[in-house]
C-alpha cells in the first residue's frame, strides 16, 4: 500500500496561527506591564469588600437599630427650694418627649404649677391647620406623657394628680383648648371645631 504523502500546510494556515500566537504574546506583555495597576485595584476591591462591620458608616442608624439612651441631666444646683427635683424631672422628661414627638411642629413649649397638677403648653401656628380628631389626639399625648412622667417620679400622691391642661396659641397667648379629667378635650376658640 502506498504510503500517504504529508504535504506542508498552506502558507495561509502557518500565517494564521503566527499571528494568533504573536497577539496572544503582546497581549500578556500587555498585561504584565499593566499588572501593578490592576493588582491596586483589585486589592482595593477586596478590602471594601471585605472590611470589617465596626469600620461602617456609623452616622446614619438604621431604623430597626435601638438607639443608646441618652443620661439625663440632673436637677441644676441652684434649684429653688420649694421646686422638687421630682417636678424638675418630670417637666424635663415631658418637654423632651414632645419636642421629639410627631406632633414637634405642633408643640412650642410648657409651663406648670410647682406641684404638677395644672400644666399650660404653648401651640404654634399650625395648630388652626389640624381637624378636630388630630387636635384632640395632640391634647391626650400631652396628658399621657404628663402622667406617665409623674407617675414614674410618683410626683403626685394616690388622690390627686394632674387637674388641668391648658393649650395656648403661642403667637396671640389665646387659649385654645383645655383638658380636665371630668370633661376631657374641650375646644375654646371658634375655629378649633367644637
Amino acid at each position: 500500500m502506498p504510503k500517504p504523502s504529508s504535504s506542508p500546510p498552506p502558507a495561509g494556515v502557518i500565517a494564521t496561527l503566527t499571528n494568533f500566537f504573536f497577539t496572544l504574546l503582546v497581549s500578556i506583555g500587555a498585561g504584565l506591564r499593566k499588572a501593578p495597576s490592576m493588582l491596586v485595584l483589585v486589592l482595593i476591591g477586596l478590602f471594601i469588600y471585605f472590611r470589617s462591620p465596626e469600620e461602617t458608616n456609623k452616622s446614619a442608624p438604621s431604623q430597626f437599630e435601638e438607639q443608646a439612651p441618652q443620661e439625663e441631666p440632673q436637677p441644676p444646683a441652684d434649684l429653688s427650694p420649694d421646686v422638687s427635683p421630682a417636678f424638675w424631672m418630670c417637666v424635663y422628661r415631658t418637654d423632651t418627649q414632645l419636642a421629639e414627638s410627631r406632633w414637634a411642629d405642633i408643640y412650642y413649649g410648657m409651663q406648670a404649677s410647682q406641684h404638677g397638677r395644672i400644666v399650660s403648653v404653648s401651640v404654634s401656628a399650625k395648630w388652626a391647620d389640624l381637624p378636630p380628631d388630630q387636635r384632640t389626639t395632640v391634647i391626650e399625648l400631652i396628658v399621657s406623657t404628663w402622667q406617665k412622667n409623674s407617675e414614674e417620679l410618683e410626683l403626685f400622691d394616690a388622690e390627686s394628680g394632674l387637674e388641668k391642661v391648658t393649650l395656648i396659641r403661642s403667637s396671640d397667648e389665646k387659649i385654645v383648648a383645655v383638658w380636665t379629667p371630668g370633661d376631657g378635650v374641650r375646644f375654646v376658640d371658634s375655629e378649633a371645631g367644637a
